[in-house]
């Protein structure tokens, strides 16, 4: 099982800890993913990010994982093919963003 496997598999499967809700491992890995600069990467980012979304909104944290995908998109604004996945995905944009 890869690392990404393990990390879907497991937002899937169970709550998050606190230490992962406190942005470790998921989010790192979201990351980590998103500064390799391929767009491959970007696609697993947006996905492990729909199942961080998942859970967390079943846990009652939505607003927790809006902030968090708000700094993403803060942070890589200069992507424009990880912004338009974002977007496809639904993903939490700043007000006044386009679209």
């Amino acid at each position: 099982m890869s690392e990404y496997q393990y990390y879907e598999f497991q937002a899937l499967d169970k709550p998050l800890t606190k230490q992962q809700q406190k942005g470790d491992a998921p989010w790192k890995r979201v990351d980590e993913m998103i500064a390799a600069k391929k767009t491959s990467e970007y696609d697993l980012a947006v996905s492990l990010l729909r199942d961080l979304r998942e859970v967390l909104e079943r846990q009652d944290e939505a607003e927790k994982f809006s902030k968090r995908v708000l700094g993403i998109r803060e942070r890589y604004s200069n992507r424009p093919a990880l912004q338009e996945r974002l977007d496809k995905a639904k993903m939490p944009r700043a007000a006044g963003g386009s679209k």
